[in-house]
């Protein structure tokens, strides 16, 4: 996570000398990017997972950084938000991180069983984040 702090100091610092952007957008991708540290801790302190948390701060810091609206902003930094079409389970906005999203339904399943589309969804994220681990499996 000190790669991770050193990307944001990084960004930060780029970010305060950009000119290619207006002082109300500079200011909203500022206050963006004070959230990735504190977003961090927090997770790492549920989930124990230094290089995944890392991919998402990583991931976000991407984000803000290629953005300049303040509504986009605020829906990177929100965290991961889905919806449910009638049949599938999908991120309800193009920012939602893979990795943070799969963080949302370990957290959710440990509050209640998930639907199932909504197991059906953490079985995808798992195999998307985890190319080579496959718990899922029958007979495995």
């Amino acid at each position: 996570m000190e790669i991770l702090l050193f990307e944001v100091c990084k960004a930060l610092a780029e970010t305060f000398l950009c000119e290619d952007i207006t002082d109300k957008a500079r200011d909203a991708r500022l206050q963006a990017l004070c959230k990735i540290m504190p977003m961090a801790d927090a997770y790492y302190k549920e989930f124990h997972n230094k290089e995944l948390i890392a991919k998402i701060g990583q991931k976000k810091l991407k984000q803000i950084m290629a953005t300049t609206t303040k509504a986009d902003l605020d829906l990177i930094i929100s965290g991961p938000k889905i919806r449910f079409d009638g049949n599938k389970v999908q991120p309800a906005h193009p920012f939602v991180i893979p990795e943070e999203e799969l963080l949302a339904w370990s957290r959710t399943s440990m509050l209640a069983p998930l639907t199932h589309e909504g197991h059906k969804r953490f079985e995808e994220l798992f195999a998307e984040v985890f190319p080579d681990t496959d718990i899922f499996s029958q007979g495995g």
